[in-house]
């Protein structure tokens, strides 16, 4: 680091803390030199306003503490706080916050330099709207977002003043509403905000995932959060993991499995506080069919979004009356209760909901999937900011085990993540339903949902949409695509229909495309593989249970974790092939030329041997 020396000189000294508006919080572990950078800015630049510094130390080396300790020596409103051994950062900041003054929560990583009046501006900013609880600067190193500025990330951290002074000018004024998260990089969040939904959740070890956890608990309770373009602040990025050389990808892993736990049951914990609105923007179709339980819980993530303009139309396609449970949310939701006396199907049923619609835009949710809270809000941000009329965003997808009525999570994963190809979509639909949202209007372009089609009718529906318009991707999980243990007799069903109605689709809509035309080739030999491999393990001598973890592990990929296998060498680097053939087509169609070929050899070759069986 060039600069080595911290000028203290401008911190305001006081003792009244009445006067406190800001209390800022920096947790330090170790890397010094980036400690005394943000310091030195921060003494630099705040100006106008009074704030507090309040360092908590996460057990740094001996240099760390000497420093932290001669600052707050000389300095009244810089306070150190000293654990004793490594808290993690959720820890650590909610030890900063009971011991702090101000009106405002000022949470600032220790590798970020701030710029001229970036505190005053923070302040003025979020004192605009009431309902503002967070508030955020734009930077030139955070993962994604609006936070991210594109234009900053080569720039050199001695060059920050006048560009962000360049900033302020041209961007003053101009703030965005984030419907997710912000990065804890460099937040200003109001007291209250703490007061009424608590701190941030210590459970999160050492960093990652404790601000996606708060941000959604804040969005929950009423609180915007906010990005200010007109502000940047340096941010170094990941200094305190990289110079410590903590695990970074580790703590991701094990904290993304413990944030997806907890976002399930902040969806389905049934909100009894849900309002209903007076302006109908969106209609959600929910079918079901004999699962009033499974259908409670979507209904209990349809209480919890964050977004409310919206209808729930429920189409009972022949089942069990549900009149009761359409009662029990009739408070807490609008609902559009459809029962069919016998059962119509899978389009079917969806046409009926598209017809009695009354939203500007149509988005689905069956039975016995879930909405995480801020699904409808993602997706209407985004359509309403640009001119798409079809949206979708991305999904987990988890196997549940169902014990006395309630929900055991056993598995959870990323579903496909998959940028928009109208070549591809051809191929196969790696399009969720429950991640879609369209324009109503694109209906009287395309027409209804295909009620001939038994299987594959959102595909085929799917196919039309992009004949006529592009789909804006949204790379942001949303909601879940649940299956439940016990269900492999179904998906063992429904394998050949599936197969059946894939090729019906691939025939009504064919195309000249080699990629196409090759890629549909591998996905109908990966469907029979299936279907064959199904057929043998029912056939095996194993367990029930055992028979069902491996169809459902064949087929969706999620199996309990008592059967699951810990990651090794062999596996990494599985992983790692598969995902390079996925963006090097040319040698995945060599290497599945290769497969079929030896795959005719072997089935030749045990024909052989069957007849040379019976001959003997």
């Amino acid at each position: 680091m060039m600069q080595q020396k911290l000028k203290c000189n401008k911190i305001n000294n006081f003792s009244d803390q009445s006067l406190i508006l800001v209390s800022i919080i920096i947790i330090t572990y170790n890397a010094l030199e980036y400690t005394k950078l943000c310091i030195d800015s921060i003494n630099k630049y705040t100006t106008n306003i009074v704030y507090e510094l309040i360092i908590v130390d996460n057990g740094s080396e001996n240099e760390t503490k000497l420093f932290l300790n001669s600052i707050s020596n000389i300095f009244k409103n810089i306070h150190v706080i000293f654990n004793d051994t490594n808290k993690g950062f959720a820890s650590a900041v909610n030890i900063g916050i009971k011991n702090s003054s101000g009106r405002y929560i000022l949470l600032l990583n220790n590798d970020t330099i701030v710029t001229n009046n970036w505190l005053l501006r923070l302040v003025e900013n979020i004192q605009l709207d009431e309902k503002t609880g967070i508030i955020s600067p734009i930077t030139n190193n955070v993962h994604c977002g609006p936070q991210l500025d594109d234009a900053a990330k080569d720039i050199n951290y001695l060059n920050v003043e006048n560009y962000a002074d360049n900033i302020f000018s041209q961007n003053r004024g101009i703030n965005i509403d984030v419907p997710d998260r912000l990065s804890f990089f460099c937040v200003l969040i109001k007291k209250e905000v703490f007061d009424k939904i608590g701190f941030l959740d210590e459970n999160y070890r050492f960093g990652n995932f404790e601000d996606d956890d708060f941000c959604i608990r804040a969005r929950m309770a009423g609180f915007k959060l906010l990005v200010t373009k007109e502000i940047f602040i340096y941010h170094f990025g990941g200094k305190t993991f990289s110079l410590n050389k903590i695990d970074h990808d580790m703590r991701m892993i094990e904290n993304r499995k413990y944030f997806n736990t907890k976002l399930v049951k902040l969806s389905t914990n049934k909100n009894n506080c849900s309002i209903k609105s007076d302006i109908i923007r969106v209609s959600v179709i929910t079918r079901t069919y004999n699962r009033p339980l499974k259908l409670k819980q979507c209904l209990d993530s349809l209480t919890n979004q964050t977004y409310r303009d919206f209808e729930v139309i429920i189409i009972n396609d022949g089942g069990e009356d549900v009149g009761k449970i359409v009662t029990e949310y009739s408070d807490l939701l609008n609902i559009n209760y459809i029962f069919h006396k016998i059962n119509k199907g899978r389009s079917n049923s969806l046409n009926s909901g598209i017809q009695v619609s009354k939203g500007d835009f149509i988005t689905y949710l069956d039975d016995d999937d879930i909405y995480y809270p801020i699904h409808l809000k993602i997706l209407m941000n985004s359509l309403e900011t640009n001119t798409y009329k079809v949206a979708y965003t991305d999904a987990n997808k988890a196997l549940y085990r169902t014990i006395a009525g309630k929900n055991d999570l056993l598995d959870i994963q990323q579903y496909a993540s998959w940028e928009f190809n109208r070549d591809e979509l051809l191929v196969h639909n790696l399009i969720p339903n429950l991640t879609l949202m369209h324009a109503k209007e694109c209906v009287k372009e395309i027409g209804i949902v295909n009620k001939f089609l038994p299987n594959h009718e959102d595909y085929d529906f799917l196919i039309r949409l992009s004949q006529k318009y592009d789909f804006l991707h949204i790379p942001i999980i949303t909601c879940e695509y649940r299956f439940y243990e016990g269900m492999s007799n179904s998906v063992v069903g429904q394998r050949k229909l599936m197969l059946k109605t894939l090729i019906e689709v691939h025939n009504k809509y064919p195309s000249p495309n080699k990629f196409v035309i090759q890629r549909r080739k591998e996905l109908l030999y990966h469907l029979k593989y299936q279907i064959k491999k199904i057929n043998e393990i029912e056939k095996s001598n194993s367990k029930k249970e055992i028979k069902e973890y491996k169809i459902l592990k064949l087929t969706t990929g999620l199996y309990p974790p008592e059967y699951q296998e810990k990651p090794n060498i062999y596996s990494k680097i599985y992983d790692k092939f598969n995902n390079f053939l996925k963006n090097h087509g040319y040698i995945r169609y060599c290497l599945f030329q290769i497969v079929i070929v030896f795959t005719k050899i072997k089935d030749y070759l045990e024909r052989v041997q069957f007849f040379h069986f019976k001959e003997n």
